[in-house]
């Protein structure tokens, strides 16, 4: 542990005799509500908040007929961002990590969005599903308990969805982000008036979209209830401030709260102690969702956590920075689970390494990223065939697509599909044109590879392959096999022979000799 964390330091030549300087990590949470940015230090393999910033965007709110991002929320969106990006302007990339949930999850327009995000920001911006908002919800929550084998069951209400988990320990076990969030349950409830009806409905509304997971909850129980999120924090300030509970959220504080905001009448006059302006806005929405879980999940009382989805992504970070990166073992159970062929895998991502590294400065691929992408493309390229053998390609991109896989970002499974579907038979522009988060030149660079890769291992055999002489260029390479090998294995110069008219579609030379 001690050498992992001094990977994590830097040390300054000129002050031996003092600690390592910390080593800053940055947390960004694109939230439907509020933007957050946390930034911490790890120091002595502890995590210690050093600064935060919020600003309320109510990107939900700019969500127009069709679920586009308006221009106005938009505007405000990339205003909080450069602010934002001012603070990280110093803090290497690998070092930040910026979230978009349920709000950017659902819009048309995001990838528009995105690259303009990414610009104010100065970092890449993942959009991640909501089971993988849950996981890292719950890890935030979880990650200074003891790894124990205590159940425990974790509510978060966001501004467009709410994420329940259930789990023992540090690990879950059951995770379901549900459609109801607080900016969205406003919006549709109580839009012209504060109603003892509209919560009613509201509660209701939230109670059917809990139901068809509740039983199961109930069903496997837990010992600790936790809820997180800053609604759910500001209901239990609120209760604290006026002296409606004492210790923990309880069904009667609930209550009078509900109460006292249906006699406000409306939104604008709200006047309670302890609640801000600003969170007013979003209250009487989150007020129901919270009601409705008690009900659906029969709860009696919920204890609040400070920690919550920010803390769980540098909690991820820090683990993958010390080589215990949770998509390396959703890979490798994936490839379990459909009994992939993992000689024959290996086989393939050693070549491909192989030829990144050569290729990868001429092709401006990135060493860190792109190449756990491809490893990752090598290890899962055949998972198709527990489907069939024909089209085991798009087999295989259909079962990344729509399979839930812990630690990736929409990005990076939308780019590891593009990569199977295309290492095969005919190149589809349509699917490669799916990704938009990596640049033209990179995305075939890595496709180039796997192909590459596959074509000349399709023997299957263990004998390794001649040493090859690449010549790279942008947008072409040349492999020099050894005099006589091209002769005696015809299959492989037919089918070296087909890549290149093959790659000719991605306006990208391949020259066999």
């Amino acid at each position: 542990m001690a050498e992992a964390i001094s990977d994590l330091t830097r040390q300054d030549p000129d002050h031996r005799g003092e600690s390592p300087a910390p080593y800053p990590l940055v947390a960004v949470d694109l939230g439907s509500n509020s933007f957050h940015m946390v930034v911490a230090h790890l120091v002595d393999g502890h995590v210690r908040l050093v600064d935060r910033i919020k600003e309320r965007v109510a990107l939900g709110e700019g969500l127009a007929a069709g679920n586009i991002l308006t221009d106005e929320v938009q505007t405000r969106a990339l205003d909080c961002l450069q602010r934002f990006g001012q603070r990280l302007r110093e803090i290497p990339t690998a070092q930040v990590r910026a979230i978009g949930t349920n709000a950017l999850r659902v819009a048309r327009n995001a990838p528009e969005f995105l690259n303009r995000a990414r610009e104010a920001l100065g970092h890449r911006i993942e959009i991640i599903p909501g089971h993988e908002e849950a996981r890292l919800i719950y890890g935030g929550v979880c990650r200074d308990f003891q790894n124990d084998e205590v159940a425990r069951l974790v509510i978060d209400i966001g501004g467009g969805s709410t994420e329940i988990i259930r789990g023992r320990g540090r690990e879950p076990d059951r995770m379901d982000s549900l459609y109801m969030g607080c900016v969205s349950y406003t919006s549709r409830y109580f839009r012209s008036g504060l109603t003892k009806a509209s919560f009613g409905e509201a509660q209701l509304a939230a109670l059917s979209e809990l139901r068809p997971v509740a039983r199961s909850y109930r069903t496997d129980g837990w010992d600790q209830a936790f809820g997180s999120s800053g609604t759910i924090l500001a209901i239990d300030a609120i209760l604290k401030a006026n002296g409606w509970s004492t210790l923990d959220i309880d069904r009667r504080g609930m209550k009078i709260l509900r109460r006292s905001i249906i006699e406000a009448g409306s939104i604008e006059r709200i006047r309670i102690t302890g609640l801000s302006p600003e969170r007013a806005r979003t209250i009487p929405g989150g007020l129901a969702i919270l009601l409705g879980c008690f009900d659906g999940l029969r709860l009696q009382t919920l204890r609040p956590s400070t920690a919550a989805l920010r803390e769980g992504i540098l909690t991820d970070m820090i683990g993958r920075m010390q080589h215990e990166d949770v998509r390396d073992l959703t890979v490798l159970g994936l490839c379990g689970r459909h009994q992939v062929d993992m000689a024959q895998a290996k086989r393939i991502e050693r070549w491909a390494v192989v030829a990144f590294n050569e290729c990868a400065p001429v092709w401006g691929l990135h060493r860190e990223t792109d190449k756990k992408i491809l490893r990752w493309a090598c290890r899962l390229h055949e998972v198709g065939l527990s489907m069939s053998y024909a089209g085991h390609h798009k087999h295989g991109a259909y079962l990344i697509t729509h399979t839930y896989m812990a630690g990736f970002s929409r990005q990076e499974k939308t780019l590891l599909s593009a990569l199977i579907s295309s290492h095969r038979q005919q190149i589809h522009p349509d699917r490669l044109n799916a990704v938009y988060d990596i640049p033209c030149d990179r995305l075939r660079g890595l496709v180039v590879l796997l192909r590459l890769a596959v074509c000349l291992h399709r023997s299957r055999s263990p004998k390794p392959l001649p040493e090859i002489t690449f010549d790279s260029r942008p947008g072409g390479l040349g492999l020099a096999f050894p005099i006589g090998w091209l002769d005696d294995h015809p299959l492989s110069k037919r089918d070296l022979d087909n890549e290149t008219q093959a790659l000719r579609g991605l306006d990208f030379e391949l020259d066999v000799t």
